[in-house]
């Protein structure tokens, strides 16, 4: 069973944008030191085309259980998503915790590998932020807009957003143009501190 994620961007307010974003911040900022330590790691195997890696070393990151994630699957256009990934959780019945997930690709291997970096590497954040989110069963797990924040904390830099991000934004992510000011100025902010 997958858990269910809503598209809430187009309801989300400037104020909410704000809480939200700190709410991420002060929950997950471990998340995005440890990537820190380790972009030039991720970067050089996505480059090489060693996906299979960097999705691994992404998963620790995240702290996912040992085989949490069952597997990554290519080509799955059977898929009812019109999004480039999907992680699909499984939750036992009566519970909200998943235990296991699959992350899911809608175009092939080489094609995915084709990807530009800034943007695969927000396209695996985000798909690994739904299952760090529900492993925690975090208050904010239902958003795909907290999911995309958890996402930009983990795999953009918070004291200098690029305009790459802001493209990808516009066209594939859940955080609307009108609310960038606001989740960057609150990520600049918060994004480095680390909440106990």
């Amino acid at each position: 069973m997958r858990s269910f994620a809503i598209d809430d961007r187009n309801t989300i307010t400037e104020k909410q944008a704000m809480v939200m974003t700190l709410d991420i911040c002060v929950s997950y900022a471990w998340i995005r030191k440890v990537f820190m330590c380790k972009q030039t790691e991720i970067n050089e195997l996505i480059d090489s085309g060693d996906l299979t890696g960097a999705i691994k070393l992404i998963i620790g990151l995240y702290r996912l259980p040992n085989q949490f994630i069952k597997r990554v699957g290519y080509s799955a256009k059977s898929l009812p998503i019109t999004a480039t990934a999907a992680m699909q959780l499984e939750t036992p019945v009566g519970s909200t915790r998943p235990i296991a997930g699959t992350l899911l690709f809608t175009a092939s291997k080489p094609d995915v590998t084709s990807i530009p970096r800034y943007r695969l590497l927000h396209v695996i954040t985000h798909e690994l932020a739904h299952a760090r989110m529900n492993l925690d069963d975090h208050k904010l797990r239902h958003s795909e807009f907290a999911t995309d924040v958890l996402a930009l904390l983990v795999s953009g830099n918070a004291q200098d957003f690029s305009d790459q991000m802001n493209d990808v934004f516009m066209e594939y992510g859940y955080i609307r143009p009108d609310l960038y000011r606001t989740v960057f100025a609150t990520l600049h902010r918060h994004a480095e501190n680390i909440y106990l």
